[in-house]
């Protein structure tokens, strides 16, 4: 699937800006792996300092999930999200520029046999993942191991939106934008791997309210209507970073009995997200606002 181009020609003054910024990283990406995590940690602290808005929407999140730690303890985390944001950043880099010579010592995988034995069944698969901060490196780390095509939401920045998805077509076999289902569908037809990650607040027509940490969110259940449509298998996998460096990513089994009713099924992803994300909460995308919409006329927690 050949990249749109932004309707602008991509060389045009007017996005001098993004090649520069664009060029900046490209340069980044040369450094080792343990200087490069040292400027992602000072660009996400920056960037959550200068982030108010950002700032208060994970203030909120972990106050609304951890209710049960200090607000001293809240804070640490915070800032502990924001340096992990930043390694997030240079994570990117890694993902698209990165040979694999560099990259292979940095990264263990577990349990790809689990993705080969659901292709040969020929129905495709449906992995599962979370929006962890690492979550770029999942694509490049399964591309050894399958035709992964990650479903994804445009960038709003048309050359953005053309820069970041030609990086990504570079590691997977193509990547499919949110709004074209019956292409995605048409993948799993196919039997390609098709990436999940419906753990943010997109309320639309196929939604309903899962507990996430206790609290009310509203879930896509695209998951399960994909599932049930194509007859895949769903694998659920993370990625996560280390904290002596590197990573793992860990592809589990096929989930049994799935799917089930669309409530159901909802609610047992959003549990295992739950799981993930208490195994290195910093890791987690808490700038999202995860609870943005409620049932009824209950008001939003962020105002």
């Amino acid at each position: 699937m050949t990249p749109t181009r932004p309707e602008t020609p991509v060389w045009h003054p007017r996005y001098a800006g993004v090649w520069l910024g664009f060029g900046l990283l490209r340069l980044l990406a040369w450094l080792p792996y343990r200087p490069l995590m040292a400027v992602g940690r000072g660009i996400g602290r920056l960037l959550f300092y200068l982030g108010r808005r950002r700032r208060q929407i994970v203030q909120i999140n972990l106050q609304l999930c951890f209710p049960t730690q200090s607000a001293e303890q809240r804070t640490q985390l915070a800032h502990q999200y924001a340096a992990s944001v930043g390694m997030g950043l240079m994570e990117c880099l890694i993902a698209w520029w990165w040979p694999e010579r560099r990259l292979r010592p940095w990264c263990n995988v577990v349990g790809a046999e689990h993705l080969r034995a659901a292709l040969r069944q020929g129905r495709g698969v449906i992995l599962f993942t979370p929006h962890m901060v690492s979550i770029e490196l999942c694509g490049r780390l399964l591309l050894p191991h399958a035709p992964v095509m990650p479903v994804y939401r445009r960038h709003e920045h048309p050359l953005l939106e053309h820069l970041i998805r030609t990086q990504r077509e570079a590691f997977v076999e193509a990547v499919l934008p949110r709004d074209q289902p019956r292409l995605a569908l048409r993948m799993l037809r196919r039997n390609k791997a098709v990436w999940l990650s419906p753990d943010q607040d997109y309320a639309g027509k196929y939604h309903v309210f899962t507990s996430f940490f206790g609290i009310p969110a509203a879930t896509n259940t695209t998951v399960s209507r994909f599932a049930r449509l194509s007859g895949a298998p769903v694998l659920p996998c993370v990625t996560l970073r280390q904290r002596t460096g590197g990573y793992h990513l860990v592809i589990e089994p096929a989930l049994t009995n799935f799917p089930q009713q669309p409530e159901q099924d909802s609610q047992r992803l959003q549990s295992l997200i739950e799981q993930w994300v208490r195994l290195a909460p910093e890791q987690y995308h808490w700038m999202h606002r995860r609870f943005k919409t409620q049932p009824g006329q209950a008001p939003s927690p962020y105002g």
